[in-house]
């Protein structure tokens, strides 16, 4: 199946982000507890040990289950953190950019206006994804 990303859709778990592999845990929630098919976001970037990884969710050929109206134009991206807290850090946001965000950019065609944070493809108080101190002009801007 082709689909036409023209959207990036940045999400946060709503969890610690811990040192051990979180993205398993989001998969398995996704699959045992609301029965879906798969994890519902595309891409993840997590801590693990050290430093951060990119981790694959559901594969391009695949809609989403991220935002409701958008999971079939918007690649999901999950950064694992609760930044309703405090922001993402920064070499966070540098692997998302490098090696998910801009590629994404570059291959399907899309363009700077169109990475949005969750909140904004929902209606008003919906949500708060990523989080109230997440920074998506920044990250813009770092882009």
């Amino acid at each position: 199946m082709k689909i036409d990303w023209t959207h990036l859709s940045v999400h946060h778990s709503a969890t610690k982000d811990g040192i051990e592999l979180d993205f398993d845990n989001f998969r398995r929630y996704h699959m045992q507890d609301l029965e879906w098919r798969d994890v519902g976001y595309h891409y993840g970037v997590e801590k693990v040990g050290s430093g951060y990884e990119v981790l694959v969710g559901r594969p391009l050929t695949m809609p989403g289950a991220h935002s409701p109206g958008w999971n079939d134009r918007a690649i999901g991206l999950v950064l694992a953190g609760n930044y309703n807290l405090a922001p993402p850090p920064v070499e966070m946001l540098q692997v998302a950019i490098y090696r998910i965000i801009k590629p994404s950019m570059v291959y399907h065609d899309i363009t700077m206006d169109r990475i949005q944070a969750h909140r904004d493809q929902q209606r008003p108080g919906y949500t708060d994804c990523p989080g109230r101190m997440f920074p998506i002009e920044r990250l813009r801007n770092l882009i």
